[in-house]
Formats: C-alpha cells, structure tokens, sequence
C-alpha cells in the first residue's frame, strides 16, 4: 500500500500539469481574447528588460571585437 502511494504521488501530479496545460491552451482559443491586457503585459516586459538588455550588450561587444582582433593577427591581417 505505501508503494503505491510513493508512485501515485507524482504521476498525480504529472497528470495534474498536463490537465492545467491542456485547459489554458483550450482557453486560448475562446473569445474575449484579452487583447488589452496582452498589450499591457507585453509592454511592461520590454520596458523592464530593455535597460539590461542594452547594459549587457556592452560587454559582449567589446569581448566579441577583442576576440576578432586577436583572430585577424594570428591570420596576419
């Protein structure tokens, strides 16, 4: 009995996902799409995540032209 307790327990729960995945990927679908709030999220996300985008572009630029420079001078350009 306590074995199958162990096993029942995650699969419960495995199931459990594939259920709530299943219910919103069938309430994508079904109107009033909440085009309002999509736009609102959307913007939020990408006004939060552009400053660091940007401060990280930064560093990987000046690795990406040191490393480029030091690939032209072993070819000898």
């Amino acid at each position: 009995m306590v074995a199958s307790d162990i096993v029942a327990k995650p699969v419960r729960a495995f199931g459990g996902f594939y259920a709530m995945a299943l219910d919103t990927f069938v309430a994508m679908f079904k109107p009033p799409f909440a085009w309002r709030e999509f736009v609102a999220q959307s913007w939020f996300v990408a006004r939060v995540s552009i400053v660091p985008t940007l401060m990280l572009t930064i560093p990987y630029t000046v690795l990406l032209t040191f490393t480029f420079n030091i690939l032209l001078t072993e070819f000898g350009a």
